[in-house]
């Protein structure tokens, strides 16, 4: 009796052996089931991560490459940056910056637009000031990049930026600034200017060069085709075409326009005494003072070799003689060197005429300017004649 008790205790305790091990493989079975369904979730949440990312890059890209397309299709400088700042805004939405174009001439760098909080950096600085510039790479500043501040920053140094030379063919041409302010999100702040991010940036930095670039020598190669090389005013080929032009729109709009042509006295001796070398000097000097004695929309050309006109639109007849003995005393008074010696001072004689008081064509005009020159030359040089009136 007591063995069979014995027997049944022990089946009893194996029973509950069996039952507590198969609740604890059970559970083991739940914690494994419930650790891979998380797995597979964290799995599932980095794909659907990925994909989202991948979305967001093939959108960054197309979006590059229609930039690219679109500033290479500009016309002018100031629509390529416009663009350009637009899709910098779709590509860093949480960003604020400036594009600058560098002035070799005037060693500066100048805003050309400027985007969110334009107090963070200058508008106009020194080129040297940016690090980027001095370091012909881009500089980064941020908790993980302390560097030193570009002299260019006005705004809390808490803010994160980045600044980005722009620069193709060894061709440094202007800097793209972007920062974001430090009472941004930090996530935000974070996240624009990872390593994905300064990446786009470099390539948009990139793209902006080359149209930059393509833009300046088309530019150029205009200016070569339309202004003479020595003196840097139009050419002749230019000035007949704009006479025509603007006698239409005279005609048309019922306005006057003035015409003189001039030559330098005596040009011929002055180059046998000083050489060619003081002949040049002579005329880039010259050229330098009509450009920066007439208005922006007079047209001054040179008609060959010392010989000069100027078409001044809407000008009356007494308006562009007045012009005429203003430019023959400014050039009379004008000192030219050369290797450092100071040349000869020369004068000027010159043919005034207008429309319509000396013809309607531009040939008329044009002959009525020269019959005048050579009569101020007739009578003594250092002159300022006025055409005679022809019959319309």
């Amino acid at each position: 009796m007591e063995i069979q008790e014995t027997v049944k205790e022990t089946d009893k305790e194996t029973s509950q052996k069996k039952l507590v091990n198969w609740f604890s493989d059970l559970n083991n079975q739940v914690t494994d089931l419930k650790q891979a369904k998380a797995e597979l979730q964290e799995a599932n949440q980095e794909m659907i991560n990925l994909v989202s990312e991948l979305k967001s890059r093939t959108i960054e890209l197309s979006q590059l490459s229609e930039m690219s397309k679109l500033i290479q299709s500009c016309q002018s400088i100031e629509e390529s940056c416009s663009i350009s700042a637009q899709y910098i805004q779709k590509f860093f939405p949480a960003s604020q910056g400036a594009l600058y174009l560098i002035d070799p001439l005037k060693d500066l760098a100048e805003s050309v637009i400027m985007w969110g909080d334009s107090s963070t950096t200058d508008k106009t600085f020194k080129p040297l000031k940016c690090w980027a510039i001095r370091r012909n790479r881009p500089h980064q500043v941020d908790d993980s990049h302390p560097e030193l501040l570009c002299g260019h920053i006005t705004g809390s140094k808490a803010g994160c930026y980045i600044c980005l030379p722009i620069m193709t063919h060894g061709k440094t041409m202007g800097i793209l600034h972007l920062n974001t302010a430090p009472e941004q999100d930090q996530q935000k702040s974070d996240s624009l200017f990872n390593e994905h991010k300064t990446q786009l940036a470099m390539a948009v930095a990139e793209d902006i060069a080359i149209a930059l670039y393509n833009l300046k020598i088309r530019e150029t190669l205009r200016q070569e085709s339309i202004r003479d090389i020595l003196t840097g005013l139009f050419n002749r080929r230019y000035m007949e075409e704009s006479l025509k032009r603007e006698l239409s729109r005279a005609e048309r709009e019922k306005k006057p326009l003035g015409l003189i042509m001039f030559d330098i006295d005596l040009f011929k001796e002055f180059n046998e005494l000083f050489g060619h070398d003081g002949g040049d000097a002579l005329l880039r000097d010259l050229g330098s003072l009509l450009i920066k004695r007439t208005r922006g929309g007079d047209i001054v050309s040179r008609y060959g070799g010392d010989e000069v006109v100027i078409i001044f639109p809407s000008a009356t007849l007494e308006d562009t003689r007045i012009q005429a003995e203003k430019l023959r005393k400014e050039v009379k008074d004008l000192q030219v060197y050369n290797l450092g010696k100071p040349l000869k001072q020369c004068t000027i004689s010159i043919g005034v005429a207008a429309f319509p008081d000396h013809g309607l064509t531009s040939e008329a005009i044009f002959k009525s300017a020269d019959n005048a020159l050579y009569r101020a030359k007739d009578e003594g040089k250092d002159k300022v004649v006025v055409a005679k009136r022809v019959q319309l």
